[in-house]
């Protein structure tokens, strides 16, 4: 099955969950990877003219838009967040000037060991320091090396969360206390010890 089949299949089977069609309910877009090319088989990857097409039915739909970090005291009956996950070098250069031109606030999680090794395709520290200056971006942490958190010992839990959340702090000079469980994974052990965070 190629890419666009079963994104198309996906859409389909949401309108049969009442809870994701329901147009007046919080809804969080997350986004991992935004292509200019318009070439990719990766299924983790939105064409920018389809993505440039989400953010205008946004705008032209009066939607509310929140920052993820505004959920943190108060959560809306409605609206709009949107966050990207994992942290690719595309979120800077393709998606970012695109939100940040209709001053629309989102989120970027990003994998703490990816940023300090330099990952190819990542964002860099320069790219993230400066992201991370605009008041449109807020900066998550996606762990640090990408584990499934519901599969890690309590000791490489700690390791995942806290060394990501330093690390990250270290690097902007500010305090990093939004999440993205890689993978969606996570248990009882791993929301508590993020608590503690």
């Amino acid at each position: 099955m190629n890419k666009n089949r079963l994104k198309q299949y996906i859409s389909r089977l949401y309108r049969f969950l009442p809870s994701f069609y329901d147009p007046n309910s919080l809804r969080i877009l997350l986004y991992h990877s935004i292509n200019s090319t318009n070439i990719s088989n990766d299924l983790w990857s939105l064409e920018l003219q389809k993505f440039q097409s989400h953010l205008d039915y946004l705008m032209e739909s009066d939607f509310d838009i929140y920052a993820a970090s505004d959920l943190k005291n108060f959560i809306p009956k409605h609206g709009i967040v949107i966050t990207f996950d994992d942290g690719l070098k595309n979120n800077y250069e393709v998606a970012a000037p695109e939100l940040i031109s209709r001053k629309m606030p989102f989120t970027i999680f990003v994998i703490g060991e990816f940023i300090k090794k330099s990952k190819n395709n990542y964002l860099t520290k320069e790219m993230l320091r400066e992201l991370s200056q605009s008041k449109y971006v807020t900066i998550g942490s996606h762990s640090f090396t990408h584990k499934r958190l519901d599969e890690c010992s309590p000791k490489q839990l700690k390791y995942e969360i806290y060394s990501s959340k330093v690390y990250l702090e270290d690097l902007l000079g500010m305090e990093v206390d939004l999440f993205s469980y890689p993978f969606g994974a996570h248990n009882n052990l791993t929301n508590k010890e993020l608590k503690n965070a």
